[in-house]
Parts: structure tokens; sequence; C-alpha cells
């Protein structure tokens, strides 16, 4: 379904970067880059995926799998300080492994990867062969190993909540005519619905043993809630008899056990890829914004953000180019649009974005396109944001 998100008098749209989850207990990017690199207390599972115990002994393939991300990470990270001040994380060695797997499959035609490739083919070769695995299967087991234990570390129940209160206020006082999030997690929308605000994922109700995936973001009592990278508890469901794409739904599993998920005629439903549908990477994702589940979510996202006046944005670094640009049409689509921003270093802030965001940024703030609050959000209190969005 493809049903425009209808707004009448909520005008704000909220977007949430990954910065935004921090407060709630949640590993910085910085943190799970280091757990990435790192084959400490990470276990392969019977079933292929990756998880975490410290009071397990390490699988040997993580040990191998590491040995690569580090190497790869290295020439990125000598690459970034050089060329762009800042220093790699697992979304930049994602990215790097992603093209290298889409070039090998002939998804992708770019032959400036080729030196590239056969260097890092070379150094996989010893490795190869202590595995057993071929280039193409451990490059997947790379992006594996990285997703899942980007999902382990973000599935956590436990969190604080304190920062998500003027979020919750914003949403009472009528103020938020959508929340999109760049966040993997599930705090905010949990948050908000204990506190009985009605928040619309494009997962209806229940139907059996999950909430599946509808894209319909019509209802007129509900805040449009979009996941524009994904979610730790969406998973991609076939019935156990089936062998068919045809029979694929995704599904939020309403028990947390996406390997045993009731289905049609009470027969289970497993989980296809055996962990959830999150994009991880930089450039790589763009095109997955134009396929399967994310070319709707984003669509909604550009018709939510057309249907608002103003843009208040928190936790984002600007380092999505696909999202930058859908920022940057919103705002000269029409006179008068406006962003608030809630970061606490500005200056840092500007100077890692990427460059279609620092080149207008001044021009921005002189003429109030721009706001500031120079906080963090768990830092700014109702008074003070209601103040701003009513400018």
């Amino acid at each position: 379904m493809n049903a425009r998100v209808e707004i009448s008098d909520m005008k704000t749209a909220i977007l949430l970067g990954a910065g935004s989850s921090v407060p709630a207990g949640f590993p910085s990017t910085e943190l799970l880059t280091e757990q990435v690199l790192s084959s400490s207390g990470v276990c392969r599972h019977t079933d292929e995926t990756y998880f975490i115990d410290d009071n397990l002994p390490t699988a040997e393939v993580s040990t191998y799998v590491t040995r690569l991300l580090r190497h790869i990470h290295g020439q990125a990270d000598q690459y970034l300080m050089e060329n762009a001040n800042r220093p790699a994380n697992y979304e930049d060695i994602y990215n790097i492994i992603d093209q290298v797997y889409e070039e090998r499959f002939g998804e992708s035609e770019n032959p400036t990867i080729y030196d590239y490739m056969d260097k890092l083919f070379k150094y996989m070769e010893p490795l190869c062969g202590s595995t057993g695995m071929g280039h193409n299967q451990l490059l997947n087991e790379m992006r594996n190993y990285i997703a899942d234990v980007v999902w382990r570390f973000l599935s956590r129940t436990e969190y604080s909540s304190d920062h998500l209160k003027i979020l919750e206020a914003a949403c009472k006082s009528n103020f938020v005519s959508s929340i999109s999030t760049l966040c993997h997690d599930t705090h905010v929308e949990t948050y908000l619905e204990t506190q009985g605000i009605p928040l619309d994922d494009g997962f209806p109700e229940e139907e059996l043993g999950a909430r599946y995936w509808h894209g319909d973001f019509s209802s007129a009592h509900k805040i449009p809630f979009l996941n524009l990278h994904g979610s730790v508890n969406w998973f991609r469901l076939r019935l156990d008899s089936s062998e068919s794409f045809y029979d694929d739904r995704i599904g939020i599993p309403l028990d947390g056990d996406h390997d045993h998920v009731k289905g049609r005629d009470g027969e289970f439903q497993f989980s296809l890829d055996g962990r959830p549908i999150l994009l991880i990477g930089t450039f790589n994702k763009i095109p997955d914004y134009t396929r399967g589940i994310f070319r709707e979510l984003h669509h909604q996202f550009r018709q939510a953000l057309l249907a608002s006046t103003q843009l208040l944005i928190c936790g984002c670094s600007f380092g999505d180019k696909g999202i930058n640009t859908a920022i940057i049409e919103w705002y000269y689509a029409e006179r008068g649009r406006r962003f608030l921003t809630i970061h606490p270093d500005f200056e840092a802030l500007i100077k890692n974005a990427r460059g279609a965001i620092r080149n207008k940024w001044d021009e921005w703030v002189k003429c109030g396109g721009v706001r500031l609050i120079c906080k963090n959000i768990e830092d700014v209190e109702e008074r003070e944001l209601f103040g701003y969005l009513k400018k």
C-alpha cells in the first residue's frame, strides 16, 4: 500500500540519528567499532549467526574474520584520517566489504576497485585455507559478523528513558507530525507507546504470531514512525514447508523467537536469513533505499517531510548522503522552512558533516533556516524546546 502520510495540524517532523540512542545506554559507533574489531567473547551458533558470550570460548572463525576486518579497517582508517580527518568505523568497513562482494556477484561494475580486490584476495588466501571458505564465502561471513555483533549489542531491553521525556512532551503537545529514525534499536518506539502515544510503524495489528509489514501509514490518529535503516526485531519469515520467495513476509515476532513464528494453518515459520533486516554501511545503503521495504519507507519519509514546515534533528551526524539529500530537497522546496538541531558540539558536527550540508550551513544559520540548541538531548528543557518550535 502506498498511502500518503496525511497530517493536519501537526507540522514538526523529527529525525533521530544513532547518537540519540547513546543516552539510553546503547553503545556509540566508536564502541561498536571496537567490539566488531575484537573477537573476544564472539561465538558462532550452529545456525551460523554470531552471538556474544564472555563465558564461552571465542569461535575460531571469529578470530580469522576479525583479523581480516582489522586489516581492512587499518587501510580505511589511514585514508579517512588523511582525507576526511576522522577515524574509520564499522560502517566504513562494511561499505568496503559490500562493494567488493557486489562486484564479485555482478551487482556493480566498478573497474577502479580491481586493484584493491586483488590485494585483498592475496591477503585472504591463507585465511581461506584455514577456514575452508572461499573468497566469496569469507566476504559474506565478514558482512554477517558485523551485522550480528551490531544486532546483539542493540537488542537490549533495559535502558534509560529520561532523555525521551522531551520527545514525549512534544508528541503530546501535537507538535509532532512524524518521527523518523536511523537507529536499529527499539527504545524510542517502545517508550513512547508505553506512555500512551499511538505510533504507526507500517506493521498493523497482530496476525497469529507476528505483526506483518503492510506499509500503510494512513492512520489518522497515529504518528508515523519510520525506521529508515531497519530494526533489530524485523525478520524475513518463511513457512517451514515452503521453498518459494512468494511465501516470504517481513514481520515482527511477538515473543521474540524469530525461528518459531506461528503461521497460516498452524504451521510455523522460520527466519530465512537468521538475522534481522538492518542497513549497515555508508554509500552502499543508498541503492537499498530504492528496493524492498526501504523503498516504501523512504518514500514515506519524503512525504512526511513535505507535510512539515520544520524539522527537529537529534543525534544525527549528517554522514548519510541519501538522508542529507532528502533534507536539502525538503528545505529548498518551499521558502520559510527551517530545522532545529540538538547537538552538544556544533563545530565538530559541521566539521565532520558531508559537504552537501557543511557547505550550506553558514548560509542557513545566517538566514535563520537553522536554529541550534547546543546541548545533549537529556539536558534540553521542555520550555526551551517548545520556545524554539513555536518561533
